[in-house]
């Protein structure tokens, strides 16, 4: 994976390669409640170094970060009570220097029926050098209309007299 995105990046010089997911391993010291590290601990953050590549808000390692993750760790077989741990294995990654100027994605942790809690990050369009288009609020179109003249009170009268006429069976062309 390492070398596909490694070439990705390096085929489009004036991209700006983002990447978000579930990285099953923390960028930070401090990202498991725990605080195991892990071999894919040590793998994905020298992949991360390799690419150039930092969480937005780019924290410093040993910083905690918000966690992402939720699972349980023992039965509470005695207590009765299932105890949790907590990590931060889900990232929004950017370049080193892009990261750094951007804050930090929040964790949405209301509503969330998952076992990994949702990142929100915003991201300056001017960071990225990207300009996207306003759309003008639509407006209603103008209402069509069968006349194109304007309706006089005699039109009006002429229209309620033929729909009041019950002398024929259909209304009057």
């Amino acid at each position: 994976m390492e070398q596909i995105l490694s070439q990705t990046i390096n085929s489009c010089s004036p991209c700006i390669p983002l990447m978000v997911g579930d990285m099953n391993a923390t960028y930070c010291d401090g990202d498991r409640s725990s605080n195991h590290s892990y071999s894919q601990d040590v793998q994905n953050r020298t992949f991360l170094s390799g690419l150039g590549l930092l969480p937005l808000g780019a924290p410093k390692h040993g910083s905690p970060q918000p966690w992402t993750y939720i699972h349980s760790i023992s039965p509470g077989m005695h207590s009765g009570f299932v105890e949790y741990g907590h990590s931060r294995i889900n990232d929004n990654l950017l370049p080193t220097a892009i990261a750094h100027t951007c804050k930090e994605a929040m964790v949405c942790d209301l509503g969330s029926i998952s076992d990994h809690t949702p990142l929100i990050a915003t991201l300056p369009t001017a960071l990225l050098q990207l300009a996207i288009p306003t759309i003008p609020n639509p407006e209603c179109p103008p209402k069509q209309r069968a006349l194109t003249r304007p309706i006089t009170e005699r039109d009006q009268s002429l229209l309620t007299h033929a729909l009041k006429d019950t002398r024929v069976g259909s209304l009057k062309s």
